[in-house]
């Protein structure tokens, strides 16, 4: 029963991620490791749970999974920190030891059901090799993907900037959390080697995927929306007023010590300054709740640092009151027009990318001096 309850969790968080409706690609390789977790744990409840002489045909079929879900991990921690180009090819090389295992184990499928249970009744009898190869491969991965997407964790720490009055999106406790709980599985793997004890661990770890998933608020739910089309803000970046702005010619101090090694001309600021206004003011990026400056880097083809250089020197603020200050003019553009007066003020701040009441509020009020309430009813009262 244990592992029913981690089968129909693994399956149906699995369909809630790849079902959402604003689904990004991180979402989509969670919704399919999460699917392949199912199956994994499905095939040993089958095989070894139940009669394993009634389902002959699926036996083998679950050997390279356990290196898949190392894969797994590394891809979606690349895709949920945008440090994996998924336009390019070159991210399917990590599928190819698997794809390479299946390919070498179609002689094996095509047995008789006889014969694959002899194989695995006398300890993989012809295939010793083999298995000494995948254990080693599952044994090294284990150990070079959890590296990989630490090392992506920390860049992520480093150059997301996480606002103060309020968590990112995605908040780097939920990326650890994964690489602890994969860990503790590849050491139960190491250490206890029982099939029970392994796969126990992994409907553990399907559970707390789950719960903290949840909690996380943007993993396996949606934000709520509205059905509107906004149009490109008529404020452009440069020209925003609600902040004190530093004149493009002269940075301060500060932001000159800190950049005279970056290598950005001012050809190419002013070039990134204009590609980011046209995805902002044109395509509407900061409507995103998931938005980070490492993934808005990825979309411009552009380092994160040299993104960050140019808010902060050219519009003389931080990446998170430069967001913030888009979405709130988008706020006041929206709650000005009449179609809109049957709507409440937080389902407008949820279209124009905020992704809590208490977020909205912060940012607000920070930026604008006031609450967005205390906002609308001076607007009102103009009228």
């Amino acid at each position: 029963m244990f592992y029913v309850v981690g089968i129909s969790i693994a399956l149906f968080l699995s369909v809630i991620a790849l079902t959402k409706s604003h689904r990004t690609t991180a979402d989509t390789v969670l919704g399919i490791w999460l699917l392949l977790i199912g199956v994994h744990i499905s095939l040993y409840y089958v095989n070894w749970i139940t009669k394993p002489v009634w389902h002959t045909h699926l036996l083998g079929l679950d050997m390279p999974i356990p290196s898949l879900q190392n894969v797994s991990l590394y891809l979606y921690v690349g895709a949920l920190t945008g440090q994996i180009d998924f336009r390019k090819r070159a991210w399917l090389l990590h599928l190819l030891p698997t794809a390479t295992t299946y390919a070498y184990m179609i002689p094996f499928f095509l047995r008789s059901g006889l014969e694959k249970t002899y194989v695995y009744a006398h300890n993989g009898i012809g295939y010793e090799t083999f298995a000494a190869v995948s254990n080693g491969w599952y044994l090294c991965s284990g150990v070079l993907y959890l590296i990989a997407s630490g090392w992506f964790l920390r860049k992520y720490r480093s150059r997301v900037v996480v606002p103060s009055f309020g968590q990112p999106p995605i908040h780097p406790n939920w990326i650890q959390g994964l690489l602890i709980g994969m860990g503790f599985i590849w050491m139960v793997v190491q250490v206890l080697t029982d099939d029970q004890f392994v796969f126990g661990a992994v409907v553990a770890f399907v559970l707390w995927l789950g719960y903290f998933g949840i909690r996380q608020g943007n993993i396996f739910t949606e934000w709520p929306r509205v059905e509107l089309v906004l149009q490109p803000l008529s404020v452009a970046p440069p020209t925003l007023v609600l902040l004190p702005t530093m004149p493009a010619d002269e940075p301060d101090t500060h932001d000159r010590q800190k950049y005279a090694r970056s290598g950005l001309t001012d050809e190419a600021a002013t070039s990134l300054l204009n590609q980011l206004t046209d995805l902002m003011a044109l395509e509407g990026a900061y409507r995103d709740p998931d938005l980070t400056l490492a993934n808005l880097a990825y979309r411009l083809d552009v380092h994160p640092n040299y993104l960050s250089q140019v808010i902060n020197e050219r519009l003389g603020m931080t990446f998170a009151d430069y967001v913030a200050l888009l979405r709130i003019e988008a706020f006041k553009q929206l709650a000005a027009e009449p179609k809109n007066s049957h709507l409440t003020l937080l389902a407008l701040a949820y279209e124009c990318g905020f992704n809590s009441k208490s977020t909205f509020n912060r940012q607000f009020k920070k930026l604008t001096g006031q609450l967005p309430s205390a906002y609308w009813h001076q607007a009102k009262a103009v009228e």
